[in-house]
């Protein structure tokens, strides 16, 4: 989801010295748009042709590094045809409060299209139902192979939490890893001045002060099954 966490993740990935991060792409979206495959079903030559697509965006920015991040939270829709047409390629989901995370979406205002949900708290809710939802089937559907990692639990053990999270992507700890307020990459979401800063814990926490306010919300949310 927008405002769980992904922009903080990407900027501890993206400090390893064999990763780019670039950012929110649209490139799956357009792929599976310009492929049909939303028409066509599971087409193998379909398959390899969003696979084509992909790599060939990929290719034009011209990187040393061996691997790039994709932080585009709307990912999560086409997670089935990421992993049937590039499955060399490693699924991260990031989780936190999901109150929080509803909240933060609630007072955030969106520069980019794709997120018009966002400016009512009962619209935002029954979207993080419909992605919770869609996230447990994936996950059933590719056991083993989304990595899973807690905002809450990163920003309380963010050393621990960094080195699980390299780990399973198969990455050598590097300290830079720690130290995300010097990555100086680019970063064009509204969490630019937060990962300029030392990880810090208040902010999933916010939304209880509008208690009387967000109670719908927040009884909406306990429904979600584990």
């Amino acid at each position: 989801m927008p405002r769980s966490g992904t922009t903080l993740v990407e900027q501890i990935v993206s400090a390893h010295s064999l990763v780019y991060g670039c950012g929110e792409l649209n490139f799956i979206r357009e792929g599976v748009e310009k492929t049909q495959l939303l028409r066509t079903g599971l087409k193998p030559d379909l398959l390899n042709e969003l696979r084509q697509y992909y790599l060939d965006k990929i290719e034009k920015f011209r990187l040393s590094e061996r691997y790039i991040s994709d932080k585009m939270p709307l990912n999560f829709r086409w997670i089935g045809y990421i992993k049937l047409a590039l499955p060399e390629a490693k699924i991260i989901e990031v989780t936190r409060d999901p109150a929080a995370t509803c909240f933060s979406i609630f007072k955030s205002h969106f520069a980019s299209s794709g997120n018009e949900y966002a400016y009512n708290l009962e619209e935002i809710t029954h979207y993080y139902h419909e992605y919770d939802q869609l996230m447990k089937f994936w996950h059933q559907q590719f056991p083993q192979e989304i990595i899973k990692i807690s905002y809450d639990e990163l920003v309380n053990e963010p050393q621990k939490q960094t080195k699980l999270l390299l780990k399973r992507l198969g990455f050598e700890l590097e300290e830079n890893c720690f130290d995300i307020q010097s990555n100086k990459r680019p970063v064009n979401t509204l969490s630019v001045m937060q990962v300029r800063e030392k990880i810090y814990k208040d902010s999933s926490e916010l939304w209880k002060k509008y208690q009387g306010h967000v109670d719908d919300m927040v009884e909406s949310l306990k429904q979600l099954g584990p």
